[in-house]
């Protein structure tokens, strides 16, 4: 029998073959719950994410005219058990189908003692599993298409061999599973919720023998405006194995693939880029002082040391480019040394929203991101010339296509711009044009 969590430091979690089904994290009730209190009082709550964190809209009767109505933003906030939406005049402590309500004397409304309340009606859709704060989204390969589904949260395993991508199933109480070899639809057990943490039960629809915890943290444990790696799904456990999930309140990107992992911190001098996992090849290093460029579709991260360079390419919609001719070009990380140069797709990754980025990253100008990239396929063009002509012609047609005759006055700008103590002169510097 196959567990759900196969070793310690790996993630072979919830083999499958079901095909790889986006489904959007919702990020409001599409219509409000209500509670009937025990004073004859109707609450109606909608939940939504506020800058990422939990939150309640409660409205209630103001106890002053018949009909009217007062209205709370409540954040979620620390409880001993259940879950607790409060203010510093009002609060709603919410376990299983019961809440017990209270407000303070206010400008909207008198005072309300502390009542029992039900929930009413038809049973609300569920929402996101994950419910802990965030800054960005999470997206895996679909594996058969130019683009990257969402998921609501991913759990990177910190030996890059795995990862385990979560998405809850719209009208029930499941969720499904996708860890890059394909995707398994597990029933979600009730929260259990204790201070500062939330923990769910997996248990695989076709195998009831198969469990697995999922360990969140919540939102008011985490640094406020801080992306999360991982939604706040810190661990996953089973039968006494648990994989730590790649995560701290700086990470801006994580990404797994093929044995490799990459992580990019948001710190004081920069960027700082982390190499984990399985792969053997030593021109992968830990890098810092990072920069990042960001336009409407490509978040692009820099690294430089000396005639090196390491360029993470990513997008905030999941999208890869298809080109003129119909190739397909996935964004990529991509290292070039004096010596070799090396490429990786990832398989699933993290991104923090683009705010995020431009508050907490250096950043480059887009043009200035071009020209690195262009500077290094023009300089391969150039020594690619050769007796045949067909080659030649595809060899014309891809510089003419990236103006490659206009790398040279881009170059000569962005050295007289640059100031001389920057990280990114003496990649430059190694690597002028070299057919001028």
């Amino acid at each position: 029998m196959k567990h759900l969590v196969s070793g310690i430091s790996s993630l072979a979690l919830m083999f499958g073959t079901l095909p790889s089904i986006a489904l959007a994290e919702r990020q409001d009730a599409e219509t409000p719950i209500q509670y009937e209190c025990a004073n004859g009082m109707i609450l109606a709550v909608s939940y939504m994410a506020v800058r990422g964190h939990s939150a309640i809209e409660i409205e209630f009767p103001n106890g002053r005219e018949a009909g009217v109505t007062a209205k709370s933003l409540l954040p979620e906030t620390q409880t001993g058990s259940g879950v607790r939406y409060a203010s510093d005049i009002t609060e709603l402590h919410v376990k299983g189908d019961t809440a017990r309500f209270a407000t303070a004397a206010s400008a909207k409304s008198e005072a309300i003692p502390s009542v029992e309340c039900m929930r009413s009606g038809a049973a609300e859709e569920p929402g996101p599993i994950a419910q802990a704060a965030k800054a960005g989204k999470y997206f895996i390969d679909s594996g058969h298409t130019a683009a990257y589904f969402e998921a609501e949260a991913i759990c990177f395993g910190p030996d890059a061999r795995g990862y385990l991508g979560i998405n809850r199933a719209d009208g029930e109480n499941r969720a499904v599973t996708y860890n890059g070899r394909g995707a398994k639809q597990a029933e979600v057990g009730p929260v259990d919720a204790g201070m500062g943490q939330r923990r769910y039960q997996l248990t695989l629809i076709e195998d009831q023998d198969q469990q697995a915890t999922l360990h969140f943290i919540s939102p008011g444990m985490r640094e406020p405006d801080q992306p999360s790696a991982t939604a706040g799904l810190m661990s996953i456990s089973q039968k006494g194995d648990k994989v730590d999930c790649v995560d701290n309140d700086r990470i801006v990107y994580v990404g797994n693939g093929n044995n490799l992992g990459l992580s990019i911190a948001a710190e004081e001098d920069g960027l700082a880029l982390s190499i984990f996992g399985q792969y053997a090849d030593p021109v992968w290093q830990d890098m810092k002082r990072g920069y990042v460029s960001i336009d409407e579709d490509e978040t692009v991260f820099h690294f430089f040391d000396g005639a090196s360079y390491t360029r993470v390419e990513t997008s905030h919609h999941g999208v890869s480019d298809v080109a003129e001719d119909g190739r397909i070009r996935t964004r990529n990380w991509n290292i070039q040394t004096p010596s070799a140069q090396r490429y990786q797709w990832p398989e699933a990754y993290f991104v923090a929203d683009t705010g995020v980025l431009a508050a907490y990253a250096p950043t480059l100008s887009v043009e200035t991101s071009n020209l690195l990239k262009n500077l290094s396929i023009c300089n391969h063009l150039a020594g690619e010339a050769s007796e045949n002509a067909e080659r030649n012609a595809q060899i014309m047609a891809r510089w003419d296509a990236i103006n490659c005759d206009g790398v040279p006055d881009a170059y000569d700008k962005a050295i007289s711009d640059m100031d001389k103590e920057s990280s990114i002169r003496p990649y430059l510097e190694s690597n002028s044009p070299v057919w001028i």
